[in-house]
Order: structure tokens, then sequence, then C-alpha cells
């Protein structure tokens, strides 16, 4: 037996499809950090700083229009 929950994402990162790796760069305090969705098999986004969101993109195939609903 199994169930399906459902979960709100409202960031890239935090979907359980999303695999973030970090980016390399010069200066050593930089934390860079890239998002690739492995459903979409690319990168939705290649240089987010660590202040950056990450909404989900348009494109996203889990996208779903959803009414006025009460959180």
């Amino acid at each position: 037996m199994s169930i399906q929950v459902p979960v709100k994402v409202t960031n890239c990162d935090k979907c359980p499809y999303a695999e973030v790796r970090k980016v390399w760069t010069l200066d050593s305090w930089d934390d860079v950090r890239a998002i690739k969705c492995t459903k979409l098999d690319k990168d939705v986004y290649g240089y987010l700083d660590w202040y950056d969101n990450s909404p989900v993109p348009d494109e996203c195939p889990f996208v779903v229009e959803v009414g006025n609903e009460a959180d």
C-alpha cells in the first residue's frame, strides 16, 4: 500500500527532484550554487549566490495552478 502526500514547494532547491551543487569561484568567500532539475534534465539556475532565492520556474513539469486556498 502507498499514499501520495501533496507538498507545497516555493523554491527549486527544496524540490526532491533538484540537484544542488556548489559552484567554485576565484573568491573563496563566495557561497554560490547551481540547481539542476532531474525531470527537465537541465540547469534551471546556473549561478545563485547564498542570498538568492530559486523560485519554481514556469517550465516546471509539476506546476499546478491552484485557486484561492487557505494556507
